[in-house]
């Protein structure tokens, strides 16, 4: 695939700018208080969640929210305030939550053969199987906040042209 390292499940560390395809965004805990039935990416209220929103939409692409509760999630699908973080579950609830995700996304793209998938998550959401069980699917993982310190995110997506306008 051009545009990419051609290594399934690279991404991140070849200097080359890879082309995505879909847009992962983490939640987060700041949510409007006692919400009912509203849109998900109503639901998060945080600066660092309306910049990676902002981020998400802005980039044309599809996108969806990795919720703690209910998994893989559709912006648009209406949901009902919930208190649970996957920093909370044992590891092997996250690596279970991981894989019904990953099943999400394989019903969405059967074919992730070099698909570009670009994770705007903390490690809670992708390192206990997320980007694994996506590489093993093909697909190309790429984080651009790798290594970057959660306090520097939001001057990340600043740089990237997005301002938190609330």
């Amino acid at each position: 695939m051009e545009g990419t390292d051609g290594v399934p499940g690279g991404g991140g560390g070849g200097g080359e700018q890879l082309t995505s395809e879909v847009v992962l965004v983490g939640c987060v805990k700041g949510k409007l208080e006692w919400a009912s039935r509203v849109p998900a990416k109503d639901l998060y209220v945080s600066p660092l969640w309306r910049s990676r929103r902002i981020y998400a939409e802005r980039s044309g692409l599809p996108w969806y929210i990795l919720s703690a509760k209910y998994g893989l999630l559709d912006p648009d699908a209406r949901i009902q305030w919930y208190d649970l973080s996957l920093g909370d579950l044992p590891a092997a609830e996250r690596r279970t939550w991981a894989q019904r995700v990953v099943d999400s996304l394989l019903e969405k793209y059967p074919a992730m053969e070099g698909k570009v998938v670009e994770i705007h998550a903390g490690k809670d959401y992708v390192d206990f199987g997320l980007a694994t069980g996506l590489k093993k699917a093909g697909a190309v993982v790429e984080r651009p906040l790798l290594g970057i310190p959660i306090g520097r995110h939001l001057g990340w997506y600043k740089e990237q042209g997005v301002e938190d306008f609330e």
